[in-house]
């Protein structure tokens, strides 16, 4: 096996980013839980080992909170990459009134998107943004850790591009019109 990147040491960095107000992250590890972690982060942890939890307090121009949720996925020990997933959690109230009108807007959104896709749980309740990287285990930490660092802040440029406007749907603050006019204005793809 060769020698590359450190995974832990890629996901105590990507805690640290993080301002104490806006955004505020902590490292999760396998087995060691505090008393407040909820049972999916533990869950997800068990599954996938340790991971960054990171709560955003103002997403988008309406300032929305998320939860982003960063881990290596599980490969077979002889693959030669890690895969680095990115999950920002946008809502977990999703109105199920009008369900239909979400997912076409959330098809017109990840037809726009060059990378990740928004999607809403098997329970249509949770709305959320997902993306992979696939990272060379040849890779050292540095070079590992400049891409997850641009993983993360692709993965909340594009919610932040997009959540007012599915969210102002959900919301009821604009309609499946308005926010159709939206999509084609934010997009270069339009």
């Amino acid at each position: 096996m060769m020698n590359g990147f450190d995974k832990n040491y890629i996901l105590e960095k990507l805690s640290q980013i993080e301002d104490g107000e806006t955004a505020v992250s902590h490292l999760v590890i396998k087995g060691e839980y505090d008393d407040e972690e909820i049972d999916e982060i533990k869950n997800l942890a068990e599954e996938t080992g340790n991971l960054v939890v990171t709560e955003y307090a103002e997403v988008g121009r309406n300032g929305y909170e998320a939860t982003g949720i960063f881990n290596f996925l599980p490969v077979d020990g002889d693959e030669l990459t890690e895969i680095l997933a990115a999950n920002i959690v946008v809502s977990d109230e999703i109105d199920e009134i009008g369900i239909y009108d979400m997912y076409k807007l959330i098809n017109m959104v990840n037809n726009r998107l060059v990378t990740g896709r928004f999607v809403l749980s098997d329970d249509e309740k949770v709305l959320g943004y997902r993306n992979n990287i696939i990272l060379s285990r040849e890779l050292d930490n540095k070079e590992a850790l400049n891409l997850a660092v641009d993983q993360l802040l692709g993965a909340l440029g594009e919610v932040s591009l997009w959540v007012d406007i599915l969210m102002g749907y959900n919301d009821g603050d604009m309609s499946p019109e308005e926010c159709i006019e939206a999509i084609n204005e934010n997009s270069v793809f339009a």
